[in-house]
């Protein structure tokens, strides 16, 4: 009882909290990613599509944006079939994770204009079936859609 009494009455150790500092990432900063599922022609409105980012994204020496680090989008119109024409669906990127964590908004095209930044869903090697219309793999360029402020690791 006296070890346990002891053992109730001594100090914890406060938690280790690991130095930081803020580095500033560029408004229209472009990094490559890489689409993680394949995008289906019949792809409806609203679909999220996921990217991995393709290589490491620096500030100087300072990676702010790891590869492998996850990446978003979704489909902002699907495509539209006709006898004659049609459309390619577009989408739009939502996000990407930074090192600390944190979710930064990304856009696909690289510089912001006063309309949505969506851009068509097409890249790559053709799809061997009629059924995609991109294949997983496909590199894609995003942008960072506002200055950033990443929390790293001194």
């Amino acid at each position: 009882m006296a070890q346990l009494s002891a053992q109730l009455s001594s100090p914890v150790a406060p938690p280790v909290v690991a130095a930081t500092r803020e580095v500033k990432v560029p408004e229209g900063r472009p990094f490559r990613m890489t689409l993680s599922a394949d995008i289906r022609n019949d792809a409806a409105q609203g679909v999220v599509l996921h990217f991995t980012v393709a290589e490491d994204v620096k500030v100087g020496d300072t990676v702010v944006i790891a590869k492998g680090a996850q990446a978003t989008g979704a489909i902002v119109q699907a495509a539209r079939r006709r006898i004659i024409g049609g459309s390619k669906a577009t989408m739009r990127l939502t996000s990407v994770q930074t090192v600390d964590g944190a979710s930064h908004a990304i856009r696909a095209l690289s510089s912001k204009g006063k309309n949505d930044p969506v851009r068509q869903v097409e890249g790559g090697a053709k799809p061997k079936s009629d059924d995609i219309a991109v294949l997983a793999g496909t590199e894609f360029i995003g942008y960072l859609d506002a200055e950033a402020t990443v929390n790293v690791r001194r």
